[in-house]
């Protein structure tokens, strides 16, 4: 009993310093685990889930405060760390956030605890890990808000260029116009979602819906091209052979 609490005194002093207490006080980690539980824990999960790294540090900062006041043995502050370790990395997996830096740096501060490093080192590191995975989390969302933004956008741009393809004049700018964008922006979102230049979509979309037309014998392939959109037949054609390889006078 002398050696482990000789032990524990050492320990202490490493973690807290020489004027540290000797960490036998009964009540102390049942205090400490009971304030840095329920209610408590479910805050410092939700500022990290939120991005907010204020508020996570904050949380984290009284759990230190209240460590370092009480006298806990270092035993007990080890698994609450471990704890406040585990919380973090499971903000990181429920966000979808693989970085080693976040892994490597949650085992860190275990490791730090382990050899005995100073409160203050440990606290550092852990308000460090949290600023930085909540700034990957806020990032994260933006990114994928932007990508739900564009995702719509692109949906929108798909049903205005299948009600007027018909429009000869129908072309990048004309769409980007029609939603207030810059065809620089309309072109780039449009490619990224389809994998499909705006214009190479736009005359599949014309060539289908004259493969369409040409099953009726009512019209002329003159009078076809012009009905999907295009001002001249060479035109229609020259996009025609590039589409389907063939022309629509041996595909009639």
């Amino acid at each position: 009993r002398a050696y482990e609490q000789s032990c524990e005194i050492m320990d202490r002093r490493l973690i807290f310093g020489k004027n540290a207490g000797d960490g036998d006080k009964q009540n102390a980690p049942f205090e400490i685990i009971e304030a840095f539980s329920g209610e408590y824990t479910q805050k410092f999960s939700n500022c990290i889930n939120n991005g907010d790294a204020n508020g996570a540090v904050k949380i984290s900062g009284e759990f230190f405060d209240e460590i370092s006041k009480r006298e806990v043995p270092v035993r007990y502050i080890m698994l609450i760390i471990h704890d406040l370790v585990s919380i973090i990395l499971k903000a990181a997996s429920n966000a979808n956030i693989e970085d080693d830096y976040i892994i490597e740096n949650g085992m860190g501060i275990l490791q730090f605890i382990s050899s005995k490093k100073s409160i203050d080192e440990i606290r550092e590191k852990t308000e460090s890990l949290l600023r930085y995975l909540c700034e990957k989390i806020l990032s994260k969302r933006l990114e994928t808000d932007k990508l739900n933004r564009n995702n719509k956008r692109i949906m929108e741009i798909v049903n205005y260029l299948n009600e007027n393809y018909t429009n000869p004049e129908m072309n990048i700018s004309t769409v980007a116009y029609a939603f207030n964008l810059t065809p620089y922006y309309t072109s780039k979102i449009f490619k990224e979602a389809t994998n499909m230049n705006m214009l190479d979509y736009i005359n599949k979309l014309r060539i289908e819906k004259a493969d369409e037309l040409l099953k009726n014998d009512a019209y002329t392939v003159n009078e076809i091209a012009e009905m999907v959109g295009f001002n001249h037949s060479s035109s229609f054609y020259r996009v025609y052979k590039k589409v389907k390889g063939t022309l629509p006078g041996r595909h009639k």
